[in-house]
């Protein structure tokens, strides 16, 4: 390509640019759909030439696949319910603009996770609907928002763009439903990791296990979320010009190829966080529709939706820290690597989550500091007291509890609670872990190791309270 003609591109190319990245991660619907398409990219393209390709997330489209630099193919995800064509006439005019303006470009796809009416004749059905709306460039910020892609670019303009241009039946042709499976040309949010993991045993072949198969499958997942945190990065680095960051199909070969035989920190970071996601998706929906109900106000969800955002940017270390410290009691020593594995079965249950940690968020109508995860009042003697929310939601019983408290002294990690002076349960109100109505007695923990400062700690983590959500709430306001 000549300069001239490369130079126009770049040009055309802003037009439709944008970056979603702060609230995107590699977990969410997007994502595993774009690593699908890759996985069968690379069962049908020579194993030399993978070192041409590229997948590119939220940038160009919500996903983009590149061949020497130059978009081949691209890609937008709609997760809506609706299945009438209409709902999705916007981003089909987007699609179409762009196949118009980069001739480059073989083919453009929508993903959909319903099964569209009439999706047989979705070209001619365009035709026959109304053209987008007219969105005024003087609309408030509010509205803005909403809009599906840049100012520069909105769904009407790329409709006239086209109907003006006389090409419809030719860019048309190059438009597609993408087709999932044996002309299933959709899949839902709860298909697609099924389909993942089935295309990953098709490319390990002989070799596959159910393990090695679920491990590559969180791999690929944390690979997509760490081009996405440094895509933010760069954003965020005024320094840089080129914020792109390429997943390169050779990347995702070489995690088909290995069998991840021991178990990582990263491994249990990537399961955890697909979980969580998971988790947190189903949950806004959730207050969503009791937003609409009047059930709740919008500053209970802000409160979640800023925490699940601040989650979404953690590193794997520090997701790990952030999941191990909201359960304060888990059994679990992440310097002992056969411990590690423990953390998916400890941490992060779906009923301590919604029912704990995200209804005190909830309630507790107070701004939390989400990178020390606390809240923070002084009391009457002007004294800064800290606030923990946890997952902890079992009601108070004399012998349970106390099992409770001993687990939650002896937590194998226990300088994650230092700044620590209340932690918020569901029910649960003790003035100090070794009160003596509860326990009297609160044995060392079974760890082989234990450094000078530990027991000076171990009695700090003694004199933290548990506070349950109604006196906090009251504490708080």
């Amino acid at each position: 390509m000549g300069n001239v003609e490369a130079t126009s591109n770049k040009i055309k190319e802003n037009q439709y640019t944008t970056d979603a990245s702060p609230s995107w991660n590699g977990y969410n619907h997007q994502g595993k759909v774009g690593i699908y398409v890759v996985l069968k990219m690379i069962e049908k393209i020579k194993k030399e030439d993978h070192s041409r390709y590229e997948l590119e997330l939220e940038w160009f489209e919500d996903f983009s696949i590149k061949k020497d630099d130059l978009y081949q193919s691209i890609h937008q995800v709609k997760t809506y319910s609706d299945t009438a064509i209409s709902k999705y006439k916007d981003a089909i005019w987007l699609l179409l603009a762009k196949l118009l303006d980069f001739t480059h470009i073989s083919n453009a796809y929508l993903h959909v996770t319903q099964s569209l009416t009439n999706s047989e004749n979705i070209r001619g059905r365009l035709l026959e609907l109304d053209p987008p709306t007219v969105v005024s460039k003087d609309k408030d910020k509010e509205d803005d928002k909403k809009r599906t892609k840049s100012i520069y670019a909105s769904p009407r303009e790329c409709y006239d763009k086209v109907d003006a241009s006389g090409k419809y039946e030719e860019v048309s042709k190059k438009f597609f439903l993408y087709n999932y499976n044996e002309d299933q040309n959709y899949c839902s949010m709860e298909d697609i990791e099924y389909l993942i993991k089935d295309q990953l045993k098709r490319l390990i072949k002989e070799n596959v296990t159910e393990v090695r198969v679920d491990r590559a499958y969180h791999y690929l997942l944390g690979l997509v979320d760490k081009n996405i945190r440094q895509r933010h990065n760069n954003i965020q680095d005024k320094t840089r010009e080129n914020i792109r960051v390429p997943i390169k199909f050779v990347e995702i070969q070489e995690i088909v190829e290995n069998n991840f035989e021991t178990v990582s920190k990263e491994y249990v970071s990537y399961h955890l966080k697909n979980d969580f996601n998971r988790i947190t998706n189903c949950l806004i929906e959730d207050l969503e529709v009791d937003l609409e109900d009047g059930i709740i106000g919008i500053e209970e969800i802000e409160n979640i939706r800023k925490l699940v955002n601040y989650t979404n940017q953690l590193s794997e270390e520090d997701f790990l820290v952030f999941c191990l410290k909201i359960t304060p009691d888990n059994q679990v020593n992440m310097e002992i690597p056969d411990q590690i594995i423990k953390v998916i079965r400890e941490c992060l249950h779906q009923t301590s989550l919604n029912d704990g940690f995200f209804e005190i968020l909830k309630q507790v109508k107070r701004n939390i500091d989400p990178e020390r995860l606390i809240y923070s009042k002084k009391n009457q003697d002007g004294i800064n007291m800290n606030y923990l929310p946890s997952t902890i939601i079992e009601k108070f019983h004399r012998s349970r509890t106390a099992r409770l408290a001993n687990r939650i002294v002896n937590n194998a990690q226990p300088e994650m609670l230092n700044e620590v002076d209340n932690i918020i349960t569901k029910h649960i109100s003790l003035p100090f872990l070794e009160d003596p109505h509860v326990t009297s007695n609160v044995p060392d923990p079974d760890i082989e190791i234990l450094d000078q400062n530990y027991h000076n700690r171990i009695t700090k983590i003694k004199k933290i309270s548990l506070i349950d959500l109604d006196t906090a709430k009251g504490e708080l306001s």
